[in-house]
């Protein structure tokens, strides 16, 4: 099985179980439910928080009479299993990837104080599709979380909820990641490539 259909295989288990809690609620009567929408201030504007000013989408808001009764982050043990691999990402980052579910990601790297985040600021925004909140149940391909990078120790961890976004995310993903200076990363591992580092 090559990288690509690996992931379409991770990423189709996950939205499969999205997919199935979203069908779940609109079959209680009287219930309306909107998929992955965004967290707002007061204001309506998309809320953001933490050292790199990332916002985040929630998986259901469940509307009763307009009103929302209940949001849901969808909870998840299962992951598909596979031997960690490794490869090289275009001509500068080199990854050993183990199982992760695709709104579970961690991505570890050795920690370097000259990492420059602002790729992976710009490939989240695109992909969080600010612009692009539903107000149905339609999935909208979209990344919903990052975090901070973390520093423990000599390294440094991203965790990330690709939400319903695409396989081509993950890949641009990579792309930021090594863009801000990174060379070798773990991903759903938190041993391996790093630790010769």
């Amino acid at each position: 099985m090559g990288l690509t259909e690996l992931l379409e295989q991770i990423r189709e288990d996950w939205v499969d179980q999205l997919t199935l809690a979203i069908d779940e609620r609109q079959a209680v009567a009287g219930t309306r439910v909107i998929a992955e929408p965004a967290v707002r201030d007061v204001n309506g504007r998309v809320a953001t928080s933490g050292q790199l000013q990332f916002p985040c989408r929630t998986d259901i808001a469940v509307l009763e009479d307009d009103q929302v009764t209940e949001v849901v982050n969808v909870e998840s043990d299962r992951t598909i299993e596979f031997e960690a691999v490794e490869f090289d990402w275009g001509k500068t980052l080199h990854v050993e990837m183990g199982p992760f579910g695709w709104q579970a990601l961690f991505i570890t790297v050795p920690a370097d104080d000259s990492y420059v985040w602002v790729p992976v600021q710009d490939w989240f925004w695109k992909w969080f599709h600010e612009e692009e909140d539903s107000d149905s149940s339609e999935l909208l391909g979209a990344v919903h979380f990052c975090s901070d990078p973390i520093v423990d120790g000599d390294v440094v961890t991203l965790s990330m909820d690709l939400g319903s976004a695409p396989v081509a995310a993950f890949e641009e993903m990579l792309d930021a990641v090594s863009a801000s200076g990174v060379s070798l990363c773990a991903i759903g591992i938190v041993q391996g490539a790093t630790d010769d580092a």
